[in-house]
């Protein structure tokens, strides 16, 4: 039943532009957040994820990614929810960069590499906003965070040589985030 704490919203009100898939899923907007770190963490939006068409509002205006930042820590601060509307911020220890790079002539043969830009490594905040449908809770921003565990992409992605010393170097240096 719809009331101030929860928007109606249908595939009508949004159009073919949005996407939206009115199935229920998501009665719990932390369990959510929780959720999509989690698969963000494993590098789960550099593919086409089912899962992302229900987790957010609009998945039509979800974008591609070519590139994304490596982490080595994150959490899940204290959740405000305000009528309809939840806020939860999220916490990621940031380390560098990275990108795909199409091969030359001389490393076509290893197919599409991965390269690395370490940073300074430092404490980054976003915010979650989520909304309350009748379908359940949906991701209104960000775009999925694609921010992937540094240690999950060095057994998982196709670095340089140089990029994967740079990753673990920076790994080594990260500071812990605090609770």
């Amino acid at each position: 039943m719809p009331s101030d704490s929860m928007i109606t919203l249908s595939p009508s009100d949004t159009g073919d532009r949005c996407g939206f898939i009115p199935t229920q899923a998501n009665p719990d907007p932390l369990a959510l957040v929780r959720e999509l770190m989690a698969r963000d963490g494993h590098g789960d939006f550099l593919e086409t994820q089912a899962w992302l068409d229900s987790a957010y509002l609009c998945p039509l205006h979800l974008p591609g990614s070519d590139a994304y930042q490596l982490t080595t820590a994150s959490a899940v601060r204290p959740l405000i929810i305000e009528g309809a509307f939840a806020r939860v911020p999220v916490q990621y220890v940031v380390i560098g960069a990275s990108s795909y790079e199409v091969p030359d002539s001389v490393t076509r043969a290893h197919g599409v590499m991965e390269g690395f830009r370490p940073l300074l490594a430092e404490v980054e905040t976003d915010t979650v906003l989520l909304v309350r449908t009748i379908y359940g809770w949906r991701i209104v921003q960000p775009s999925p965070p694609e921010r992937l565990d540094a240690r999950t992409a060095l057994g998982t992605r196709n670095y340089w040589a140089g990029a994967r010393a740079a990753i673990e170097q920076a790994i080594a240096r990260a500071p812990a985030l605090r609770p």
